[in-house]
C-alpha cells in the first residue's frame, strides 16, 4: 500500500518541484493526455496555518513534462483520494489536492518536513532533506546534458544565473567529463573510469563502476538508478541526450517507488 509520499517524492525528484509547490498541487493542474503538470502555486506556513500563495518567482509559473510512471502514480494517488471523499461524503475538505490528509485538507508545510525526516530515519536511508529531492533531479540533468536553460526553466529559476551558481561543481565535472570523452575519441585511450570485463565464454563488455559514495540525496538516486546491468552502451543509447533522460529516470523510477512505500502508516 503506498505512502503519502509517493507522489512528493516523485514531483522533487523526479520533476524538480520544491516542498510547497508538491502541497499545493491539484487535479486541474494535471493533463493526463499531454503529459503535463502546471505549476501555478504553493503552500506557505504563515502564522501556523496551511496558506496558498504565489509561486515564488514569476518564472516559477511553469508548466513541464515527466515520465508516463509519475502520472500513473499522480492517477492512482487521485483514485484513493476519491475514494476516501466518498467514505467521508460531508467530512471531506473537497480542495482537489493531490496531496492531501485523508479528509482532503492541506498538509502543512512544516509538519511534512518534520515527518519526512522520520520516514527516512524509520526506513535507516542516509540523512536527507526533502529538498535534496530537488537538487538532485537538478544536477541529474545537467549531468545527462541537459541544456541549462532548460533545466533552469524545470526547476522555476528566477534566473539561469542561479541554476548555474548553484551547480557549479556539476558544471566542473561535466567538463572533466567532455574532455575525457574528447581523449578517448581523439587518442582512442580509456579513461573514463570504465572496467573492462571478460566472461567464461570469451565475451568482453564495457561496464560502469559502481558510483562513489556520496551523501545525502544524490547517494540516494544515484544508487538507485545505477543497475548491475546497465552497461556503458546503454548509458549512451539511453542516457545523457534530452530525450534520453526521461527514459532512463523512467525505468529506475520503479525502484524510488519501492523505497517510498513500505510503510502503510499516516504521516499526517
Amino acid at each position: 500500500m503506498d505512502t503519502q509520499y509517493e507522489v512528493p517524492v516523485a514531483l522533487a525528484a523526479i520533476c524538480g518541484l520544491r516542498r510547497g509547490e508538491c502541497l499545493a498541487l491539484t487535479v486541474d493542474d494535471i493533463d493526463f493526455n499531454n503529459r503535463r503538470i502546471r505549476i501555478n502555486k504553493q503552500l506557505n506556513d504563515i502564522e501556523k496555518q496551511a496558506v496558498i500563495g504565489d509561486p515564488k518567482s514569476e518564472e516559477s509559473n511553469r508548466t513541464i513534462s515527466a515520465p508516463e510512471e509519475v502520472f500513473n502514480i499522480l492517477r492512482r494517488h487521485i483514485q484513493q483520494n476519491e475514494k476516501n471523499k466518498l467514505m467521508l461524503a460531508d467530512e471531506y475538505k473537497d480542495y482537489k489536492l493531490v496531496v492531501c490528509q485523508n479528509d482532503g485538507d492541506y498538509v502543512r508545510p512544516v509538519y511534512f518536513s518534520k515527518n519526512f525526516t522520520r520516514f527516512i530515519e524509520k526506513h535507516k536511508l542516509k540523512k536527507i532533506r526533502f529538498h535534496d529531492l530537488r537538487h538532485s533531479c537538478a544536477s541529474l540533468m545537467l549531468k545527462s546534458g541537459i541544456a541549462m536553460k532548460t533545466a533552469s526553466n524545470i526547476l522555476g529559476h528566477s534566473s539561469i544565473g542561479i541554476t548555474a551558481d548553484l551547480y557549479t561543481h556539476v558544471l566542473d565535472e561535466t567538463k572533466q567529463a567532455a574532455a575525457l570523452q574528447i581523449g578517448k575519441e581523439v587518442f582512442g585511450s580509456n579513461d573514463m573510469g570504465m572496467l573492462e570485463t571478460e566472461s567464461n565464454n570469451g565475451a568482453r563488455s564495457i561496464v560502469a563502476p559502481e558510483p562513489a559514495e556520496k551523501d545525502g540525496a544524490d547517494s540516494l538516486l544515484e544508487k538507485i538508478l545505477h543497475r548491475d546491468n546497465l552497461n556503458a552502451a546503454r548509458l549512451k543509447e539511453k542516457g545523457y541526450t534530452d530525450g534520453g533522460v526521461s527514459l532512463l529516470i523512467s525505468n529506475s523510477f520503479l525502484e524510488i517507488r519501492n523505497t517510498f512505500t513500505q510503510d502503510t502508516e499516516k504521516y499526517f
